[in-house]
């Protein structure tokens, strides 16, 4: 190792230690699913929880909930770390990803060329963004930390993670309350939507989607520790 990488090394090591800098920020990286994705202070860095999302579509391909060259939009992309790994995991789908930043858009534009896969990147606000269009499924990661829980946080996520994507307003569940009260006509017949969620937010988001949505199966999926971390929603065709 010279001199210059040697230096390059010790001046990364000081930021974490002495700035809490999130390693992925100083390395311009990090990985989910098995996938490399670039990140800065524009995105979020993925989370191992979130790649239950990702196991979610691959059971519902199994179970033939999903067929090829189904309509797949990714609300809140990112990095776009679950529209690219759909995008590789299963590359017959139509993906649509949308964000309301451009500075996370430009990122996941570049994960998309790097993994080579091809997705209709839109900018704007989650559902607005997609007016007059349906899908058979909708996955989304949404900002879900309430701003009474800052005090909870690590000073790395606090520091350096976009704040854009982190908190929504009504004590977390904003987007969960515009997602029941608005998702269903985005939706097609048989329609499938997958969101995760905070540790403690399943009970409630579970209330707000049956009072909503009464014809629809709702329930919880746990992720790797046993939390209950996603939540499902199917629509059944009217007979």
């Amino acid at each position: 190792m010279d001199s210059v990488t040697l230096k390059n090394y010790q001046e990364m090591l000081e930021k974490i230690v002495n700035e809490d800098m999130p390693y992925q920020y100083l390395l311009g990286e990090a990985w989910f699913y098995g996938y490399r994705f670039r990140v800065n202070a524009a995105t979020l860095i993925p989370r191992f929880d979130t790649e239950r999302l990702i196991d979610c579509v691959h059971t519902l391909r199994k179970s033939g909930q999903l067929e090829k060259q189904a309509d797949v939009l990714d609300l809140g992309t990112g990095s776009g770390a679950i529209a690219v790994t759909l995008a590789k995991e299963l590359p017959d789908l139509k993906l649509t990803a949308v964000d309301i930043s451009s500075d996370a858009l430009a990122v996941a534009k570049e994960n998309a060329y790097f993994h080579q896969v091809t997705i209709e990147w839109i900018k704007g606000d989650m559902l607005d963004a997609v007016a007059q269009r349906k899908f058979d499924l909708i996955i989304s990661n949404p900002p879900y930390i309430s701003e009474n829980e800052i005090g909870e946080m690590g000073e790395d996520v606090l520091m350096y993670e976009p704040k854009l994507a982190l908190f929504a307003k009504d004590d977390g569940y904003y987007y969960y309350k515009q997602f029941a009260r608005r998702i269903q006509s985005f939706m097609k017949a048989d329609g499938t939507l997958l969101m995760e969620c905070g540790s403690h937010q399943a009970a409630k988001i579970i209330s707000l989607f049956k009072k909503s949505n009464p014809k629809a199966e709702v329930k919880s999926i746990k992720d790797y520790n046993g939390i209950d971390r996603i939540i499902y929603v199917q629509w059944k065709k009217d007979k």
